[in-house]
């Protein structure tokens, strides 16, 4: 069975607003973490009122100083009773990785060999330019509380990993072009 989307979604701002009581902007600020498990600062405002809505989050009006009201989100008892079902929930489904990057990949065989070299080194670039930003990540979030620096490190590894993969396939890929 398939997560949900708007259930993993749920999932990350239920349990964020539940480590700490946060407003919308607050939450759409940690772009980071949205980059590690892939949500939009547009989903998180969107998602923020429907949940608001459901009554799985509650907040109250703050103002400090000569600064705009704002609302401070936190969980109502629904919201961590869904907190804690999607928790359970979300981890028993099966892990599924899709990798977008692959499609023109797919069809590297149907096309002469400079554009097949051209199409894995686009790739190939992409994938390094992923893992300095990655880098950069996992020594921004190392000393926030566990697991967020570990996640970055995970999608590092995942994306050092995608490297030599993306090398031994040029590798390949060449040496289909000699033999042919």
């Amino acid at each position: 069975m398939k997560i949900q989307s708007t259930s993993s979604i749920d999932l990350i701002l239920l349990g964020l607003i539940r480590n700490k009581p946060m407003s919308p902007y607050e939450l759409s600020k940690m772009q980071g973490i949205y980059e590690l498990v892939k949500i939009s600062v547009p989903a998180v405002y969107k998602n923020l009122q429907r949940l608001e809505k459901s009554g799985d989050l509650v907040y109250s009006i703050v103002k400090k100083g000569n600064m705009p009201e704002k609302k401070i989100y936190s969980l109502s008892d629904t919201g961590e009773k869904r907190f804690r079902e999607l928790l359970l929930s979300c981890s028993e489904h099966p892990i599924d990785f899709h990798f977008d990057f692959n499609v023109p990949l797919l069809f590297i065989n149907s096309v002469n060999k400079g554009d097949g070299d051209r199409i894995i080194e686009t790739v190939q670039k992409q994938i390094i330019e992923k893992g300095e930003y990655l880098a950069e990540l996992a020594e921004k979030f190392k000393d926030l509380p566990f697991p967020v620096g570990e996640m970055a490190e995970q999608q590092l590894e995942l994306c050092k990993t995608l490297e030599k993969w993306i090398h031994k396939l040029q590798q390949t890929f060449d040496n289909i072009y000699r033999s042919g």
